[in-house]
């Protein structure tokens, strides 16, 4: 199976669930351009170009994932699909789940990180804001567990850590900026990392991929789809064993 290219896992009249492959932006961020994914899913589903509140740019786009991130996406494929998802989003009560690997041994086996975000004066990344500074930015609750530890981990700086990762809010990079304020970037992200972090890793992508993603249907009913690690990350996972 080719990981480059969306796989659909479920389809409905009302909506599709799919693995976007990393690699691929989830819209056009300027007109023109070109090799979104929203190109793909016109092409298999043309009714999109009715859906959503900016039908033109972003049609059927109601949630996104970073262009080197992989995973669960849901397209909404009607209108009235559109706006309960977006409800769902907008309340939090959208369940996403993800995997990462991250450096170094993160010594509480789980937490909440609370770190607001703001976005950077760099401009192209979001900043995490210490407790103290909560007026400076917009609230961000991540949970996180420990899955286990991956290589050497005699000290909180060295090997990896598996970690399993529930924004419980919606904000841009969250999952990135806030593992990179806890001291602890994701490996292969290299807009948020730790300057003496010297490490080289042979992966061209972030080791983020969304697994499990939950909502309610128009009837009500909660569903749950899961998604299994790419390939490219378990050979790399196996690799550092």
């Amino acid at each position: 199976m080719n990981e480059n290219v969306p796989k659909i896992l479920f389809e409905c009249a009302e909506y599709t669930v799919i693995e976007k492959p990393a690699g691929i932006v989830t819209h056009p961020t300027r007109e023109g351009e070109t090799g979104a994914l929203t190109e793909w899913l016109l092409e298999q589903y043309p009714e999109l170009k009715q859906v959503g509140d900016d039908p033109v740019m972003r049609p059927g786009i109601v949630h996104r994932l970073d262009k080197e991130v992989s995973g669960l996406m849901v397209i909404p494929r009607t209108q009235k699909m559109y706006e309960h998802l977006k409800e769902q989003f907008q309340k939090h009560t959208m369940q996403k789940e993800y995997l990462a690997l991250v450096y170094g041994k993160i010594l509480k086996s789980e937490g909440i990180i609370t770190f607001p975000i703001a976005r950077s004066a760099r401009g192209h990344r979001m900043s995490s804001r210490s407790d103290e500074k909560k007026d400076e930015g917009r609230e961000a609750v991540t949970e996180y567990v420990v899955l286990r530890y991956v290589g050497r981990t005699g000290g909180e700086r060295h090997g990896y850590t598996l970690v399993h990762l529930i924004p419980r809010t919606g904000r841009t990079h969250q999952i990135r900026a806030h593992m990179h304020s806890l001291g602890h970037p994701i490996v292969g992200d290299k807009l948020y990392r730790i300057r003496k972090q010297k490490r080289r890793e042979d992966l061209d992508r972030i080791f983020l991929h969304a697994q499990r993603l939950g909502f309610h249907t128009l009837t009500g009913e909660w569903v749950m789809y899961e998604s299994s690690l790419p390939e490219q990350l378990t050979h790399f996972l196996e690799q550092k064993q």
